[in-house]
């Protein structure tokens, strides 16, 4: 099977929330699964923000990099649906999104989106006018309503999907993201005193 991801989130260089799941996504599963062909999905017309070697060093993985100018990029899936990811990295059986981005793919090839949460619809106040501007451009509801699987990193985001949006439950998944072994953890034990 080919497999695309858009590592398009990668391309900044900062470390949030998104980029380590994608990252440590990709960590375990290029060393667990030999079989199926992967090819990552990047466009940044500026300098990459991240070193993304560590992940094509598998046979079964390759980058497909392109330098277009992301506005210009983003109007063409918006306005007109093009062009298709999928055939521009010469074609997949499925096009993964850890996030919600621009994107169009080919009918013939399954959409799969991560959500991680609704808070820029549950708690719009904190977003800049910038950033809601951004959501309803890119349009959430519409993405995962045309996604053929969404996976929630939550059963309470899973139940905001089937509540809120409505989306068939059927194509909503659960998946926990896993623990990153090699941060430290330390236990913290709290200072108790008692008040008389």
């Amino acid at each position: 099977m080919k497999i695309g991801i858009d590592i398009r989130s990668l391309m900044e260089g900062k470390r949030s929330g998104v980029q380590e799941y994608l990252i440590n996504l990709m960590r375990a599963l290029f060393v667990i699964d030999k079989k199926n062909e992967y090819k990552l999905f990047c466009n940044a017309y500026k300098r990459v923000g991240l070193d993304i070697n560590e992940f094509v060093k598998f046979d079964n993985v390759k980058l497909y990099k392109y330098n277009y100018p992301n506005k210009l990029l983003n109007s063409g899936f918006m306005a007109f649906g093009r062009p298709k990811i999928d055939k521009m990295m010469g074609g997949l059986d499925v096009f993964f999104a850890p996030n919600i981005l621009f994107s169009a793919v080919s009918s013939d090839c399954k959409f799969i989106t991560t959500i991680h949460d609704l808070s820029f619809d549950y708690f719009r106040r904190f977003y800049s006018s910038k950033r809601r501007f951004w959501h309803h451009i890119v349009s959430p509801k519409k993405k995962i309503k045309n996604s053929d699987a969404v996976i929630c990193v939550s059963e309470s985001t899973a139940r905001d999907l089937v509540n809120k949006y409505d989306v068939d439950e059927n194509k909503v998944n659960v998946v926990y993201s896993g623990v990153v072994t090699s941060y430290p953890l330390s236990v913290i034990r709290p200072q108790v005193r008692l008040l008389s």
